[in-house]
Formats: C-alpha cells, structure tokens, sequence
C-alpha cells in the first residue's frame, strides 16, 4: 500500500500543534534578537520554556514540563520535527482522529521531560536544560509506525520505502543530533511511551468472561444443585476460593459430600 498526501484527514491537531511549535520558536528568536541588540543575555525564554535540569529550579518552573515540548531554538530543529510531525500525523488523522495525536504528543513529551529530570537528578551535569518537541514527535512517529509497518511511502529520487526504515532512520538522527545523557534519556522516553500506549489499550479493551452469579436462595431447597456446584466452581475459578462467603463454602462441602455418596 502506497502513501498518498491527500488520502488522510483533516489533521487539525496536527495544525494546532504545529501553530503552537512556530509561535513559541518565533517568540524565542525575538527574545534572543532583543538581548543581541540590547547587549543583554537575551535567555529569558529559558523561564518560559526550558526544562531545568536542575530538580529544586524545576520545582519553581514546573509549567516547563509542558512549555518545552511546544518550543524550539534551532530553526533547523523546527523545520524537521514539523516535517516529522506532519508526515506521521497525517497518517494517524483518519485512524484515530484528533485525540490520539494528542495524546501521543502530549504523553511522549510527558514520558520525556520526567525521563530528563530523573536521568539529570541521577547523573549530575548530564544536562543544563531541555527544550523541543523531539521527544513528542517520536511517540507520534512511533506509533503511526506501528499500526501501518508495511506502508510504502514514496520519496523523490528514492522511490518507495517501507515506512518503517524511515521511522528506524529518523531515530538515529535524532539520538545522533541529542546531547548530553539526560537528552538521550528524553529521546528514548519518547519512543518507548507509544508502546506503552498501546500495552494499555490490549489492557482495558480486553474482554472479560462474564462471571457467573450464585444463585441468592441458597439457603432454600428450590435451586438446582447442579446448577449451583457449576455456579460456585465458576466463582473459584475466577476469583478464587476465598470469594466464597462461609454458606457458600458450606454449600460446597454439602455438594461434595452429595456426588461422593451418589458415587
């Protein structure tokens, strides 16, 4: 199957996103034009926007494990993640919509900010601060890759290539392109939060046998003595033979006790 651009949806997460990436990026360049004109530092973006490396900072910025993910400062580094972002993104529109996007960026960037806070705590001085949206396009990449591994894409001068050695390919420039452990930490949290996404999806979406109720007259002579050994084994078995109340237990005994003497 071949990958067509006008085949997908509307992406309009995949636009919000992307408004989102180019504001912030844009905001930083100006900021940083102000301090060059201005002889000053021109980092105050950093409060906005970067993820300290540093835990006790972190505490004073905790909005920054939010405000990273939307915000690059190499205009390099934008024009790829969006490229990435969108490519991906679109394969994902008619499949699951907005908020899958959603939460695979929003979940990937997650996973990655609180893997650079726990490797920076761990090894001091392996990272200053983060910022970028690497992390977050990964899991959507990620993801998109996983539900279609055998999609031809078609690339000029290459011709089709299976989507998932772009997606292999893509990976090892990223983490080639990350410095720093912490970074390469973020990176990796990303990939990895789509797999997990999807070990929870198989999880709540797994059917469930239906439990069968003991009957309530079990005190009376009215109820079906083989219908009630069956409703009380299915109970066990499902829940174990603690579940069972004293009379049930008892009620099982009696049971027993009856096909041993029919025997």
């Amino acid at each position: 199957m071949a990958f067509r651009l006008t085949s997908y949806g509307q992406q309009g997460a995949v636009r919000v996103l992307c408004a989102l990436n180019i504001g912030a990026s844009l905001l930083i360049w100006i900021f940083m034009l102000i301090g060059y004109l201005t002889g000053t530092s021109g980092r105050w973006w950093e409060i906005l926007f970067g993820l300290p490396g540093d835990f006790p900072l972190f505490l004073h910025r905790p909005w920054t494990l939010c405000t990273y993910m939307i915000a690059q400062v190499s205009p390099l580094q934008l024009l790829f993640n969006m490229l990435w972002l969108v490519w991906f993104g679109r394969i994902l529109a008619d499949r699951g919509g907005d908020q899958l996007i959603y939460t695979l960026y929003i979940g990937g960037g997650l996973a990655g900010g609180l893997a650079y806070l726990a490797a920076a705590a761990a090894i001091p001085g392996s990272g200053s601060f983060l910022i970028g949206s690497s992390a977050a396009t990964l899991s959507v990449m990620i993801y998109a890759t996983m539900a279609n591994p055998g999609l031809h894409v078609p690339l000029l001068l290459i011709g089709e290539v299976r989507l998932k050695w772009i997606a292999v390919f893509t990976v090892i420039l990223t983490l080639l392109g990350a410095t720093g452990i912490a970074a390469h930490c973020a990176h990796l949290a990303g990939i990895a939060f789509p797999f997990a996404y999807r070990v929870w999806l198989r999880v709540r979406t797994r059917p469930r046998q239906p439990r069968r109720r003991v009957p309530a007259a079990m005190s009376q002579g009215n109820v079906d003595p083989e219908e009630l050994l069956d409703a009380l084994l299915d109970k066990i078995r499902v829940s174990g033979f603690d579940s069972l109340s004293l009379n049930e237990k008892k009620r099982l005994d009696q049971l027993s006790q009856t096909i041993k003497n029919k025997v």
